[in-house]
């Protein structure tokens, strides 16, 4: 009896010392120097990066920003949730210490009650403890160290990758700087997803404003002088983010992306960077990444359902 008393003191004082802050309440500077100086460290969890991501997201803060949560809000139907973004891999806490999973916890169980629904990828630094109300999957991230020279990176390609290079490479023409209108049109005439004009019209704002403030460049491939393929690469600390990769048939015959990430390897190989492919739990998907000598690296995905049970069931 002492010892459950003493635990729940002791979750008690860390939860006295979460606080949910609403978007116009944090205190940028603060928050990024907490991500700044986090063990994750990731694009993602900054907040002029949040805010062209999920416009008024909302966090969890621990005391003054020793940890901090950001969680993108929206309200759908009269009931607020926390979505996953777009181009927002990994989430969750950020935090310059190790996080326990109660504390992990303890900042979950500080979403208000007006919150009904969470679904949320945590960063790779979180680890989840299982628990009833809680819905845990994990998720795979593929990142290649750029460290090595380009010769011995090359050498851990799957055979089945460097024969897509060569495919291409007589007919192929790289450009590293693609204008963000031709992206975005290669985009919405070349994806299988059927998607409004609102949410091209949003891709083409994120990327200009990446791209503008000097965090990304756009790198193509052409062939007979039509673009046929292209992919947004992200800077930011240590590490590029390959975002909105696209290719049309033409690209797709040639195994043009192949040789846009071919270069990208070659061109930033013997640096400490990380290219971060941002992962899929799809095979074919992961086999591509891991053919480039990609490792897979777990983060999870966090799912809360608070919704009445009269609708409940269409959230499981």
């Amino acid at each position: 009896m002492e010892r459950m008393e003493k635990c729940l003191s002791q979750n008690d004082r860390i939860m006295q010392n979460l606080r949910y802050l609403e978007s116009e309440e944090i205190d940028r500077k603060k928050w990024d120097t907490c991500v700044e100086t986090s063990r994750a460290g990731l694009i993602y969890g900054f907040s002029w990066y949040l805010d062209i991501v999920a416009p008024g997201w909302a966090g969890i803060v621990e005391e003054d920003y020793k940890s901090v949560m950001p969680l993108p809000v929206k309200k759908r139907f009269g009931i607020n949730y926390v979505f996953q973004p777009v181009f927002a891999q990994q989430l969750g806490v950020y935090g310059r210490e190790n996080l326990h999973p109660d504390m992990l916890a303890s900042f979950f169980k500080s979403i208000p009650g007006k919150i009904k629904y969470i679904d949320t990828n945590i960063n790779y630094t979180n680890n989840p403890s299982d628990n009833r109300d809680i819905r845990i999957s994990k998720r795979m991230n593929f990142e290649l160290s750029l460290r090595k020279k380009y010769a011995n990176l090359k050498s851990e390609y799957s055979g089945n990758n460097k024969r897509n290079i060569q495919r291409g490479f007589p007919f192929i023409e790289l450009v590293h700087d693609v204008a963000v209108a031709d992206l975005i049109r290669l985009k919405r005439e070349n994806t299988v997803l059927k998607r409004s004009r609102e949410y091209y019209e949003w891709m083409n704002c994120f990327a200009h404003k990446l791209v503008s403030s000097g965090y990304a460049k756009i790198a193509g491939a052409i062939i007979n002088n039509k673009l046929c393929a292209a992919a947004l690469f992200v800077f930011y600390g240590k590490r590029i983010y390959y975002l909105i990769p696209v290719s049309d048939e033409e690209g797709k015959k040639n195994r043009a992306m192949f040789a846009i990430i071919d270069h990208y390897i070659q061109t930033c190989s013997e640096k400490d960077l990380i290219l971060d492919f941002e992962g899929s739990n799809i095979s074919g998907i992961a086999r591509f990444f891991e053919g480039f000598g990609a490792v897979a690296h777990k983060y999870y995905n966090i799912k809360i359902n608070r919704l009445p049970f009269w609708i409940r069931y269409i959230k499981k």
